[in-house]
């Protein structure tokens, strides 16, 4: 029993640790997201010179911005809930 519950406060602490430093990194992730977008929207139309890829480059544009949108909304708001609830679940663990 002892070693099931050391087991798991180690766990919990390096969870502890690792989560912080991995939340953070999403969210500049996210932050920074508009700028990638822009490098890449870009560099997508210096490739649309040539007036036959005109099409596809606009499509690729128009998925990055759906991608933009998705991630800012959806992603952000999913990635706060799923840490909400590991931290709930690891501190009930450790409690």
């Amino acid at each position: 029993l002892i070693t099931i519950i050391l087991f798991l406060v180690i766990i919990g602490i390096l969870v502890a640790a690792i989560l912080p430093d991995l939340v953070v990194s999403v969210s500049n992730l996210i932050t920074d997201l508009p700028g990638y977008v822009s490098s890449i929207s870009n560099w997508i139309s210096q490739l649309s010179v040539d007036e036959k890829y005109q099409v596809y480059v606009q499509q690729m544009l128009d998925q990055t911005e759906h991608a933009e949108t998705w991630i800012k909304t959806n992603l952000s708001s999913q990635l706060n809930a799923i840490v909400s609830t590991l931290r709930a679940g690891i501190m009930s663990d450790l409690m």
